[in-house]
């Protein structure tokens, strides 16, 4: 990632922490679609377009039920790409998506 995007990948992790839920959620998708972006696979890419709207839904309801270890999990994946271990970023993403789909699934099976 260049130094200007990893920059970018900051500021938008930062901007995660506090804020309205509209803004945090502005800073969550960029800080997503940052690193969608910079993997350059383009399947990967079209599918994040292709679930645009769900992404969005899914990150307010995160944020609303208050969702644990969020801001940090941001956090060492932001280390983990400034660092250039991109295997380690690779797992954390992947922890980090699968902790939000149980997480999600555990909390809408309330309703």
């Amino acid at each position: 990632m260049s130094k200007e995007n990893l920059s970018l990948l900051k500021q938008a992790m930062k901007d995660s922490k506090n804020g309205t839920i509209e803004e945090i959620v502005s800073a969550n998708k960029k800080f997503h679609n940052l690193i969608i972006l910079e993997s350059n696979n383009p399947v990967i890419i079209e599918e994040a377009k292709k679930t645009d709207a769900i992404f969005d839904l899914f990150s307010r309801t995160l944020l609303k039920s208050k969702r644990p270890l969020l801001y940090e999990e941001h956090e060492e994946i932001y280390r983990a790409i400034a660092s250039r271990d991109s295997d380690l970023a690779e797992e954390l993403i992947r922890k980090h998506l699968e902790f939000d789909l149980k997480y999600m699934l555990r909390y809408t099976s309330y309703f």
